[in-house]
């Protein structure tokens, strides 16, 4: 009998894994402080949509640093032609999180407002894997997958309460 974590591994590579888990640690520890910090910028501008848009200023000037630094070029116009729309929805979706995590992170706590997120996210993540969507492969919603998202739920009222 294999244990489920050896089964996740011998999927990827334990070197990919290993990766995963170091680098979804330092971003899921960034994304915890980004609305605390956006937050205080947003109280020194004139406005809060201030903040959200000297986050995205700062993001792609490092995006384009790293373009350019690691793949030596920057996007083509001629490159997003076969693109669909919905592919284009990133940028967006990052806004909308960026401003309403600046906005309501402060007024619920770090941790009320990262376990919705992060409830959101998987049931979510569960959801887009089931059906294939947003360019994932299909990997059904199993028993196990869905008490998974139950128990995030239950531990995220339970922060919620505090």
């Amino acid at each position: 009998m294999s244990s489920p974590l050896l089964a996740v591994a011998s999927g990827p590579g334990v070197g990919v894994l290993a990766a995963a888990i170091v680098a979804g640690s330092i971003s899921g520890f960034a994304l915890a402080c980004q609305p605390g910090i956006n937050g205080e910028l947003g109280k020194i501008l004139s406005h809060k949509l201030h903040a959200s848009l000297t986050s995205y200023i700062v993001g792609l000037t490092c995006t384009a640093v790293a373009c350019l630094a690691i793949a030596r070029s920057l996007p083509k116009p001629a490159d997003y032609a076969g693109a669909p729309w919905w592919t284009l929805c990133g940028g967006a979706f990052g806004a909308f999180l960026v401003t309403a995590s600046l906005i309501f992170a402060p007024k619920v706590g770090a941790g009320s407002w990262l376990g919705i997120m992060i409830v959101a996210q998987l049931a979510g993540a569960v959801l887009l894997d089931h059906w294939g969507l947003a360019g994932y492969d299909v990997r059904p919603a199993t028993w196990a997958r869905l008490v998974g998202v139950t128990l995030m739920v239950g531990g995220v009222a339970m922060v919620l309460r505090g």
